[in-house]
């Protein structure tokens, strides 16, 4: 899954606030989905789990911590996808 994080995104967002950072913005904008929590190491959206990148979770942890991230796209990983890189290593 593609997200696109735009400034709009970080400025409405809260640091610090699983439901209501910059990235559950983005995603609750862009799927239209309403149960969204983000945190450093999984993102749940309607109960399923996603998996981002360690540049995505740098910058969560920026924006926690100082309010300062861009506007950029980051790819989530299903946890299928995850599974599946386990179970070939």
């Amino acid at each position: 899954m593609i997200i696109e994080v735009t400034q709009q995104d970080i400025d409405d967002g809260e640091p610090c606030e699983p439901s209501f950072c910059f990235l559950a913005l983005a995603i609750k904008r862009i799927t239209g989905k309403k149960r969204v929590f983000v945190d450093y190491t999984k993102i749940m959206i309607d109960n399923v789990a996603y998996y981002g990148t360690i540049e995505l979770e740098q910058d969560m942890v920026m924006y926690d911590t100082c309010g300062v991230v861009t506007p950029k796209t980051y790819e989530l990983k299903g946890a299928a996808y995850e599974q599946l890189l386990k179970l070939s290593a």
